[in-house]
């Protein structure tokens, strides 16, 4: 990381990087709690990356991310809570090791947890899966998600991948009940957006919504793409560097 970000930055005035992680960060100390994808468990990345790169660093789930940039972009005029639902399709991982991962904005800041894994999903999307593993969906849960969206594929494999999506819905819904956002973005670093898989996510929150704020909330595909994680870190980091607390605790560090 340390050399590619070194060559972006040269001959530029950087005032300062915001890097997406996924799994659990400890956004008070910089440091990466957890992160069962890059293998790695209290690694203090930013700080190892701002001794290095003489800027501040700020690091951040990467679902917070998304959430946080789709955010202040497009729904702050609008509302002060938003649920973002992120899905990470690599043609390489399986069903199993697809990469989801949700973000909460509450009252316009991203909602931590007391232990920062709040919105973590790996978990539960897996059991969601045991629900569908019967012997004849084996050959199913061995392709990639980014696979199953691509191909037209049997008629059975995609029935299950509607009925993924209406169950992924329904168990989200149950929080977005509880927290009551009026805005749900459902993103990914490709298309999910034009597919019926998010059609049917779609179904199943609004299926299983309370009725009082079934017609309320908006379900909408992600309108950033494969950027959605670098616009979140860019505004994130903004904030960060340009709030007085960040910048006068920056100064002292430089003395």
């Amino acid at each position: 990381i340390y050399t590619s970000v070194k060559k972006e930055i040269k001959n530029r005035k950087i005032l300062g990087v915001g890097i997406g992680v996924p799994g659990v960060v400890n956004t008070d100390s910089n440091r990466i709690e957890l992160s069962n994808l890059l293998k790695i468990s209290d690694y203090p990345l930013g700080e190892l990356l701002e001794k290095r790169l003489k800027i501040p660093v700020h690091i951040e789930n990467n679902a917070n991310l998304a959430a946080y940039g789709e955010y202040t972009l497009n729904y702050a005029s609008r509302t002060h809570n938003l649920f973002y639902l992120l899905f990470h399709l690599d043609e390489s991982n399986n069903l199993k090791n697809t990469g989801i991962g949700s973000g909460i904005i509450i009252n316009g800041e991203i909602y931590h947890g007391d232990y920062y894994a709040a919105g973590e999903m790996g978990d539960i999307f897996n059991n969601i899966l045991m629900s569908l593993s019967s012997e004849k969906e084996s050959l199913f849960l061995s392709q990639s998600l980014l696979q199953l969206l691509k191909q037209s594929g049997s008629s059975e494999h995609s029935q299950l991948l509607l009925t993924l999506g209406f169950k992924i819905g329904e168990l989200i819904s149950q929080v977005i009940n509880i927290i009551n956002p009026s805005t749900v973005v459902i993103g990914d670093d490709q298309f999910i957006g034009q597919t019926e898989f998010y059609k049917s996510i779609k179904e199943g929150i609004r299926d299983n919504l309370v009725s009082f704020i079934r017609d309320k909330i908006q379900i909408m595909a992600s309108g950033f793409g494969e950027y959605n994680v670098a616009i979140g870190a860019a505004c994130i980091s903004s904030k960060n560097i340009l709030s007085y607390e960040y910048f006068h605790d920056w100064m002292k560090l430089k003395k």
